[in-house]
């Protein structure tokens, strides 16, 4: 039989209820499964118990055992509640604080963007090298989160005979055979880092840049991106 549709929306929302965190439910879970355990042992002692009471009923006891009633909630006992107390505790010393909870790793091997006008016209290109970014978070709250850039490059497409064909340039080539190594391995580097005590170290890094103005690039650039108002029609349109 299908579900209703308020069953529906209630299991969507525990479904979405990130409240409470995996290893509480794995501690619950836990908690459940030595107290189903213990339950089941006090019933198995119950029914041998029960036994041994038909037995001597056989042999004259006036006390009758009414195989219908309903069996007596289960109820543990003080060492037996502790017991339960130990598995929760054991939980958590078996969660480590060097237990992952985030490993996430994003890597981008090249960008490049090239801008050309409506009549066809290149204006620039933009083109990065390899972008990474990694999220490591543990259980004891500490994370380390990295970002780099290993080039940015940014060519004028518009000046003729330029001394400059690139007005945004790194000081810096990765995949360069001469780079020492003692050289940045990135043209940009961050980095966030942050301890189980609530420390955090905090790493930026940049080469030197050049960049120049190149005033024919700037006007053909405010023109590909301006707005022309059509004063009959009361309308903007965006001319690229």
């Amino acid at each position: 039989e299908p579900l209703a549709e308020d069953e529906v929306i209630e299991l969507t929302k525990i479904d979405k209820d990130k409240s409470i965190s995996i290893v509480g439910i794995m501690t619950w879970r836990d908690i459940a499964d030595a107290q189903f355990e213990l339950e089941k042992k006090t019933r198995e002692q119950r029914e041998k118990n029960a036994a041994v009471s038909s037995i001597f009923s056989f042999f004259g006891s006036s006390k009758k055992v009414d195989p219908t009633a309903d069996d007596p909630p289960i109820t543990l006992t003080e060492e037996e509640t502790k017991e339960l107390e130990a598995v929760s505790l054991g939980r958590a010393d078996d969660v480590s604080t060097d237990t992952l909870l985030y490993d996430a790793k994003f890597t981008l091997e090249s960008f490049v963007v090239d801008l050309i006008n409506s009549s066809a016209k290149p204006l620039l290109k933009f083109q990065m090298g390899t972008v990474a970014a990694s999220l490591l978070a543990k259980n004891d709250g500490s994370f380390t989160f990295n970002y780099t850039l290993s080039r940015m490059q940014v060519d004028d497409l518009v000046t003729e005979n330029t001394v400059f064909p690139s007005i945004i340039s790194s000081f810096h080539q990765s995949s360069s055979s001469t780079v020492s190594l003692s050289s940045p391995q990135h043209a940009f580097e961050f980095r966030l880092k942050k301890s189980k005590d609530g420390d955090q170290d905090v790493l930026l890094k940049m080469v030197a840049f050049e960049v120049v103005a190149s005033p024919l690039l700037l006007s053909d650039m405010k023109s590909f991106f301006i707005i022309e108002e059509d004063i009959t029609k009361k309308n903007k349109r965006y001319i690229f």
